[in-house]
């Protein structure tokens, strides 16, 4: 088995020019607004999710503004606490990326190895 690591640009050129090798399977990490090949292709529409996200957002401010304003003395204390949060979503959230990623590869090794 061969792996090889492409750019955006360099995969999408290869499969423009019809070079793209049998048994192949291309793993992308980002969506950004270039050309796309597929003429079908399009973004995935993230709207509902957004629409929830915000909602829970200004469902969290709310809290925290009502509760800084009942009680301004523990302002110094929600501080520490916030980022102490913050730092432990930031690790959960990079967790997840890697066990993600660890997938998609499993995913991708299974499929080559029914291939070879």
């Amino acid at each position: 088995m061969t792996v090889s690591v492409y750019s955006r640009e360099a995969i999408e050129s290869v499969i423009a020019d019809g070079k793209f090798p049998k048994n192949t399977a291309v793993i992308g990490f980002c969506d950004p607004a270039l050309k796309h090949i597929d003429k079908d292709y399009s973004r995935v529409d993230n709207s509902a999710a957004c629409e929830e996200y915000k909602k829970a957002m200004d469902s969290l401010v709310a809290a925290e503004t009502e509760l800084l304003n009942t009680y301004p003395q523990i302002r110094k204390m929600f501080d520490k606490y916030q980022s102490a949060q913050i730092e432990l979503i930031s690790i959960n959230n990079r967790q997840e990326f890697v066990n993600g990623f660890r997938i998609g590869g499993q995913v991708v090794m299974e499929m080559l190895r029914s291939i070879e």
